[in-house]
């Protein structure tokens, strides 16, 4: 029961960078009057995490030299690195977009470590660590961007970069005594795992199947990045009233459909996949219809998270 505790507190940390980079941020951006053209093309510094299976080949390529430890520990440095150099600038500066390509680096390898990571445990503590890594995820998004957005209320951004550096020091000091080494790795399998991988790719899924999924996927986070553009620059919503109901209202509503879901693929499987995502679609298709209805603000926004 150990490592569940210790990779639930890993996993609080994974959360960070991402909450920072595709909320937090755009938050302050917002703040300071930036436009929504110049925030999404902030989110371009969030390129390297297309490049996480990258990192997950050498980590795995390397791992007789370099334990997850290690990758642990460097990821944290920069990202704290990078919450120092968010301190100490602001929107549009270059240390700001400098930052912030810095935090996506240690938090895609991170990300990468910690997968690796975890793969060594899912097979003895396969459900209690699925819920408790997924609980946690969705705690420290909670903290850290509901959270983070109600406090600069009170103090600015640049105070609460310089704690965010400090509180990386907790994990820090977590991987250097919690830490439990991985003996059993055996860097013979791993030509024959990515020889596997590329004949999957190829045989099995082939180019349609990994464009459907990158458009899945991508539908999704475009709808989330402009939701949050919408609320702030069209409706004029609050920044506390936005972070209030998306990440109280929409996660506790996230967390309820989770468990519906659960039965749903328990009772039918894959049974009804292709209903599930032509519903998904027509909602996509119905949150763009809604913007362009004359709704009360807060109304649009319950309906739009809904």
């Amino acid at each position: 029961m150990h490592i569940v505790f210790y990779l639930s507190f890993l996993t609080i940390f994974s959360s960070i960078p991402y909450s920072l980079l595709t909320y937090t941020l755009q938050n302050w951006q917002f703040d300071q009057n930036v436009s929504i053209t110049h925030v999404a093309l902030f989110t371009l510094t969030q390129t390297p995490y297309f490049l996480t299976p990258c990192w997950g080949y050498v980590i795995d390529r390397f791992h007789s030299i370099f334990s997850e430890r290690f990758y642990f520990l460097v990821s944290i440095l920069l990202v704290m690195f990078a919450c120092i150099g968010f301190s100490m600038s602001g929107p549009g500066a270059k240390v700001f977009w400098l930052s912030a390509l810095m935090m996506c680096f240690g938090a895609s390898w991170f990300d990468a470590a910690l997968g690796s990571y975890r793969t060594y445990f899912t097979h003895e503590n396969l459900a209690s660590m699925a819920a408790s890594v997924n609980v946690s995820y969705r705690i420290g998004m909670i903290l850290f961007q509901a959270g983070l957005v109600m406090v600069a209320y009170f103090i600015s951004w640049q105070v609460i970069y310089i704690a965010l550096s400090l509180l990386c020091l907790v994990w820090v000091f977590g991987v250097l005594w919690c830490h439990q080494p991985i003996n059993k790795f055996c860097s013979a399998q791993h030509p024959q795992m990515l020889s596997t991988l590329k004949n999957w790719l190829n045989n099995e899924l082939g180019f349609w199947g990994v464009a459907y999924f990158f458009l899945f996927h991508a539908s999704y986070f475009w709808i989330a990045t402009i939701l949050l553009g919408y609320f702030r620059v069209v409706l004029g919503l609050e920044a506390v009233e936005v972070a209030a109901t998306m990440k109280f209202y929409g996660v506790g509503l996230t967390l309820m459909m989770s468990f519906v879901a659960g039965y749903w693929i328990k009772k039918y499987r894959f049974k009804y996949m292709a209903h599930l995502l032509g519903v998904q679609v027509i909602l996509w298709g119905l949150i763009l219809v809604l913007m362009y209805h004359h709704l009360a603000a807060h109304t649009m926004m319950v309906l739009l998270i809904s």
